[in-house]
């Protein structure tokens, strides 16, 4: 193998990190005779209905077939064997990490002839004893989320409490956390595309796609299996959308403006309160029944005004030196009070005269009990974008390409008011799974 080979290998494992089940599934079964008896060398084909996906096998010896590592999605599966009429099983839903068993019965006949089921297989696992939780694309685009965080779902599952799902993510603080069956917050393993999606500061979630972007959500409460095993809460496995042979899409834009909100008690008016969160996401064919390709765009600008409070600066009256309504005010030099409590001007420090003389570093009170309040802006942005690409190699082999950046912003004050500094917070994420 050529220098350059072996250095492509080593670039591509380097870049497609630690994954578990990349939104991949099994349909097993087994294939019988009216009797009940095994049919070896029947054979088993198995269609991915929105992409025309192929995968085709033969029974064993004891008439069972298995297809395992299958993109998740709609299929049709299809029995054929000499001597027997035709079986199809239409309809068959996978989802991530599922085991999903269609056995066929085959009746005596002509092959042109066949038996169609149109029922859905049953969704009771019987190959893994792990206790989970599917939240299907139905859910995930239907109920509201505050904010448009698929994280915010899982208040919708047992022993789920305790759920936080920012609209952004600013830092190593902001992130998703969920308590999942009594556990912290911050013991959960967030997975993207079956990669890992914790952040290593807080061990929080990132910021996942719109929901517009996600095929479903698979969340694991107990009894994980080996590769899930470093993790005392749950496990979240977010699966977004691929392309289809059918061009498909969606457009957005939600609004939140001050002129539905009432005016905070400490405010003199009512402060700006904006919120424009909007964005795309359409996938398609490149070429029909073999490369496909979905993409979104999310963006979210928040001009929302803030109060700050906590500080006491001086009254008019204490500026001039009148502290009567104070405690007892003692003369450092002589040891004995201050006549009426005021301390005369000359006496006064130039520096702190020089402070006091402008508004602008030492503004008067106007808050209650001699507080001051400022109202000051904070302004978020965040975009969020995301390309993924199927490529149907062969029957056998899929490969899958996507790439995810998050990159947000925040505008802050630091100190007590008057603040004495502007904060800016950025956090930018990528995501590439191949």
């Amino acid at each position: 193998m050529k220098s350059s080979r072996i250095i492509g290998v080593i670039a591509a494992i380097a870049l497609t990190g630690t994954c578990c089940g990349q939104g991949i599934g099994t349909i097993y079964g087994t294939v019988t005779d009216p009797s009940g008896a095994a049919i070896a060398g029947a054979r088993v084909t198995a269609v991915l209905t929105a992409r025309g996906t192929t995968r085709e096998g033969t029974t064993t010896a004891t008439g069972e077939y298995a297809f395992a590592a299958l993109p998740i999605g709609t299929y049709d599966v299809r029995v054929t064997a000499p001597g027997f009429q035709q079986f199809q099983h239409q309809g068959v839903t996978l989802d991530a990490n599922q085991n999903v068993r269609v056995d066929a019965s085959l009746n005596v006949g002509n092959v042109n002839e066949a038996v169609t089921v149109t029922a859905e297989a049953p969704l009771v696992e019987n190959r893994s004893a792990t206790m989970g939780t599917l939240i299907d694309e139905r859910r995930i685009v239907d109920l509201p989320t505050n904010g448009r965080n698929v994280i915010s779902l899982a208040t919708l599952l047992p022993g789920v409490s305790d759920v936080s799902a920012p609209q952004t993510f600013t830092g190593d603080r902001s992130g998703p956390t969920v308590s999942m069956s009594g556990t912290k917050g911050n013991m959960n393993l967030f997975l993207f595309d079956g990669q890992d999606y914790t952040a290593v500061f807080r061990n929080t979630g990132l910021n996942y796609p719109p929901p517009d972007a996600v095929q479903e959500v698979k969340v694991l409460t107990s009894n994980f299996s080996a590769e899930y095993g470093h993790n005392a809460g749950g496990v979240f496995n977010v699966v977004t959308k691929s392309g289809t042979n059918q061009v498909h899409g969606t457009l957005w834009e939600f609004v939140r403006n001050s002129a539905f909100n009432a005016r905070n008690f400490f405010a003199a008016t009512n402060q700006q309160n904006s919120q424009n969160q909007f964005g795309a996401a359409a996938g398609g064919p490149i070429k029909k029944d073999k490369l496909f390709v979905f993409g979104s765009y999310e963006g979210l600008r928040i001009r929302q005004g803030a109060l700050a409070s906590g500080g006491f600066p001086l009254t008019a009256e204490e500026r001039a030196g009148n502290f009567s309504g104070q405690k007892t005010i003692t003369d450092p030099q002589t040891g004995r009070p201050f006549p009426g409590n005021q301390i005369p001007t000359d006496r006064f420090d130039p520096v702190a005269k020089a402070i006091l003389s402008k508004p602008g570093l030492m503004p008067l009170p106007n808050g209650p009990g001699g507080s001051l309040i400022e109202p000051y802006a904070q302004p978020q942005n965040n975009d969020q974008g995301l390309i993924r690409v199927d490529y149907n190699l062969s029957e056998k082999h899929l490969l899958t390409g996507r790439y995810n950046q998050n990159y947000a912003t925040q505008i802050s004050i630091g100190g007590n008011v008057p603040s004495y500094e502007t904060i800016f917070n950025s956090a930018r994420v990528q995501s590439v799974t191949i």
